[in-house]
């Protein structure tokens, strides 16, 4: 459903039907010329939905969107001394995002893994850059115990749930990795799209 209000001249654009919660999404390709023709006949637009797509815009304003999407000063500075700090001592950061919380019931745990998985992972990542000195960046939601974690190299991001930060925080931290390790999220799709990371 696409909802066209022209009070104000204003443009909504909803990639759901509110009224039955059930009805599939539609797609809303915003890079279609028509619908960019009617973006740019008014003067504010509200976007709603989860299947609201341009991917051709994301390119061409990529770095547009990271420097957007970037936390306040003091989040940034924060945190480029964790990776600077880490980055003396190790040749690669591998930002790990452990999802529980909410991932154990959204969509029956189907992207719920224990921290012995997150273990394997962080194992086969080690063993495939054997030839480096790398070291893990931990970041979740909820407390993990340092003796779940069966590495030696690893330190909880100032944003986890460990240290007390906020989610921005975690999120910038994991952006500056060199690659991140997590479950199919918003959250750390986000992070590696602001930093051009894997």
């Amino acid at each position: 459903l696409v909802a066209k209000t022209n009070i104000f001249n204003w443009l909504t654009l909803r990639a759901k039907d509110y009224t039955d919660p059930w009805a599939p999404l539609e797609k809303i390709n915003l890079c279609e010329s028509e619908l960019s023709t009617q973006i740019r006949q008014h003067s504010i637009t509200i976007l709603s939905g989860w299947n609201i797509r341009c991917w051709e815009y994301i390119e061409k304003y990529k770095s547009t969107v990271q420097q957007l999407f970037l936390p306040q000063p003091s989040i940034i500075n924060e945190g480029n001394v964790l990776i600077s700090n880490l980055r003396t001592h190790f040749d690669l950061v591998v930002g790990v995002f452990m999802r529980h919380g909410d991932y154990r019931t959204w969509m029956d745990g189907k992207y719920y893994f224990d921290i012995a998985q997150y273990n394997r992972w962080m194992e086969q990542v080690k063993s495939y850059y054997n030839q480096k000195n790398i070291c893990f960046l931990i970041s979740s939601e909820q407390q993990i115990s340092s003796d779940d974690i069966s590495l030696d190299n690893f330190y909880f991001s100032n944003g986890s749930a460990n240290k007390g930060g906020s989610a921005l925080q975690a999120q910038y931290e994991l952006s500056c990795c060199d690659i991140i390790i997590s479950v199919p999220s918003t959250f750390s799709a986000w992070a590696a799209f602001i930093g051009g990371k894997p």
